[in-house]
């Protein structure tokens, strides 16, 4: 590690502070940790309809219901929100 360089081994910024480049010096003050990375806080965590929390069964498009469900909503010509 070089003492004008970020101080994680992978990156080679140059330090803002602390001894980290901007990119992890942010990540440390935000979450605790310089190594976080971005999450996809877009995606859903289950289903408004059947209530499945598998990720990969999500559409990224489609807020809050499955490929499964969505599908059968299609068949079925309802793709409305439910009525609570």
């Amino acid at each position: 590690m070089n003492g004008t360089m970020c101080g994680l081994e992978s990156c080679d910024q140059p330090i803002l502070a602390r001894g980290l480049c901007s990119k992890h010096y942010m990540r440390q003050y935000r979450h605790g940790d310089a190594t976080v990375t971005k999450h996809n806080y877009r995606m859903p965590h289950c289903c408004r309809y059947c209530g499945t929390t598998e990720p990969e069964n999500f559409y990224a498009e489609r807020k809050g219901i499955c490929k499964t469900c969505k599908k059968m909503r299609t068949i079925q010509g309802s793709d409305k929100s439910p009525s609570t």
